[in-house]
């Protein structure tokens, strides 16, 4: 099992859902990875494409009247298509929240995976917690444990 501890662990962009496919065309190919999606998620009101391997995120808010989805198309409204977030790994998700917290973050509750994601067999463990904004980008940790094989590294 492979964990990026004290270390980013992703980005994701945020887009409007009829981009989607040709950004994920244009990063695959550039990037030559693939990304495992369309993966909606009503109850944080986005739907996802991620590549573990690469370590990059597409979200896009759902046309849902969900609150959480309204929120995500007016932000996506307001300040255009772009990075709208980053993946810092910790060992211990539960922990890094409190952290935070102490701290005066305003740390939102844990999100796990459901199982029911594109990429489930890729990880072991995949929960985040939003904790803030810095510097226009929303600041998440994320306690990711991936299963061998997912990254590639060389040994000199």
């Amino acid at each position: 099992m492979n964990q990026n501890l004290n270390h980013l662990d992703h980005i994701m962009w945020m887009v409007h859902f009829k981009n989607l496919e040709a950004y994920i065309k244009q990063l695959s190919e550039l990037f030559q990875v693939k990304f495992d999606g369309p993966f909606v998620r009503a109850d944080v009101g986005i739907c996802a494409w991620l590549t573990w391997e690469g370590g990059l995120e597409l979200l896009s808010p759902l046309e849902d009247d969900t609150p959480q989805a309204s929120l995500l198309r007016e932000e996506l409204d307001r300040r255009g298509e772009g990075l709208w977030g980053m993946a810092f790994g910790v060992p211990d998700i539960r922990q890094a929240r409190d952290h935070a917290l102490r701290l005066g973050y305003q740390a939102s509750e844990v999100i796990e995976n459901t199982g029911a994601e594109p990429w489930h067999h890729k990880t072991e463990t995949m929960k985040e917690v939003i904790i803030g904004e810095f510097l226009g980008t929303k600041l998440i940790f994320g306690e990711i444990v991936y299963r061998n094989g997912i990254f590639r590294t060389r040994q000199e």
